[in-house]
């Protein structure tokens, strides 16, 4: 009796790990996804203030007062760094995610041969008694 809650529960845990290194993984693409429609946004948002190339003017080039003019030349370098850290933020998250989720699997699967392998080397070590 004793022995067949035993395997129930280490069942029940391989599922469990199975089960969580599957979300790891399904949600480290998600932010990598996420990263990616981040940095399109930023990108084009940034494009569209500041312009795509050094010659653009994007619409601060359109302002006309020197205090708007000023108020963009102030954000530009925080714009600048929020385009390029959020969607990196993201992309991190999502390759350590995705990492874990497969060294938690392979990590698994090893287990389970050294279990196999010391289970069989036993019914040898039985048998031969």
């Amino acid at each position: 009796m004793r022995a067949m809650s035993e395997k129930k529960k280490d069942m029940q845990i391989r599922i469990f790990t199975e089960k969580l290194c599957i979300v790891l993984i399904i949600c480290g693409a998600m932010f990598l996804i996420a990263g990616w429609i981040s940095d399109w946004l930023w990108q084009g948002m940034f494009a569209a203030i500041y312009g795509q190339h050094t010659g653009d003017t994007g619409i601060a080039g359109m302002a006309t007062d020197p205090v708007i003019i000023g108020e963009y030349a102030t954000l530009k370098p925080r714009i600048n760094l929020v385009m390029y850290l959020i969607p990196w933020t993201f992309y991190a998250l999502g390759c350590g995610a995705i990492v874990t989720g497969v060294a938690g699997q392979l990590l698994d699967i090893t287990y389970e041969g050294i279990c196999r392998i010391f289970r069989k080397l036993r019914a040898k070590q039985h048998v031969s008694r």
